[in-house]
């Protein structure tokens, strides 16, 4: 961040301006472009970012040391539906953290988001409701919907809180 630039600006910005507090989760955090800007440019009150591979954990435990970010927890397990596929490392559902007040989820894993999502359904109902609001980046409504299926994402929709994909200019 020191350079004053992020990866991804405008759906960054997007989240920004939506002023949301509560808890932003960076899922496939890589290098921390996301987890840095939520701490210090967002109203989040928590940040969980999530890093599997060692490379990129380590860069993202430097990041977050040389942004002095004090709201960013990070974890090297991967938020991923246990069983899915051979992987190297632990791999916990999303619903098993049982986090509340969750405002933002950014998931860019691989290919992998449709797993993750069958893992973080009672999440994001759960976060949906009230007046908390779920924002899931990039393709994961579009995800959400193939696989949760319609009825369930209009019934997330038709709550008083609602999830909303932001609309990425590439």
């Amino acid at each position: 961040y020191r350079k004053s630039m992020f990866y991804e600006p405008h759906m960054l910005e997007y989240i920004r301006t939506l002023g949301l507090g509560g808890t932003y989760l960076d899922v496939g955090a890589n290098v921390g472009n996301h987890a840095v800007h939520f701490e210090l440019l967002c109203p989040s009150r928590r940040v969980e970012a999530f890093e599997p591979d060692g490379f990129h954990f380590d860069i993202l435990g430097e990041n977050l040391r040389r942004n002095a970010l004090s709201r960013t927890r990070i974890t090297g397990t991967a938020t991923n539906l246990v069983g899915s596929r051979t992987i190297g490392f632990e791999a916990r559902t999303l619903d098993s953290y049982r986090f509340e007040e969750v405002s933002v989820i950014k998931a860019d894993i691989e290919g992998m988001e449709p797993q993750f999502l069958r893992g973080a359904l009672a999440t994001i109902a759960r976060c949906s409701a009230g007046d908390n609001v779920v924002h899931l980046a990039n393709k994961l409504s579009t995800e959400l919907v193939d696989v949760a299926g319609a009825a369930v994402v209009m019934r997330l929709l038709g709550c008083p809180g609602r999830v909303e994909r932001a609309e990425v200019a590439q």
